[in-house]
């Protein structure tokens, strides 16, 4: 993920790709909140799954459907994290 530094502590994401990766990391962490906090719940976090393809029903069906979406990243996540253990 490209993540350039601006002027005055701001960062900004990069590239479509990059900017797609972070809005499907986004609602993926937003699923998981509001599974655990139903009082959060808030219905655009559905409409949000229901723009990107998702035909469910169901918050925990959602975050299902996103961890497969996400599968690919978080294994090459893995492999960068065992790869680069102990290494700063």
């Amino acid at each position: 993920m490209a993540v350039n530094r601006i002027r005055h502590g701001g960062t900004m994401i990069t590239g479509e790709q990059d900017i797609q990766m972070f809005g499907l990391l986004s609602l993926r962490k937003r699923l998981e909140i509001e599974i655990k906090l139903p009082r959060f719940a808030d219905r655009m976090t559905m409409v949000g799954c229901r723009n990107l393809g998702y035909t469910g029903r169901t918050r925990k069906n959602a975050l299902i459907w996103i961890n497969g979406l996400l599968e690919d990243f978080d294994k090459r996540k893995e492999d960068h994290v065992r790869k680069n253990k102990g290494h700063v």
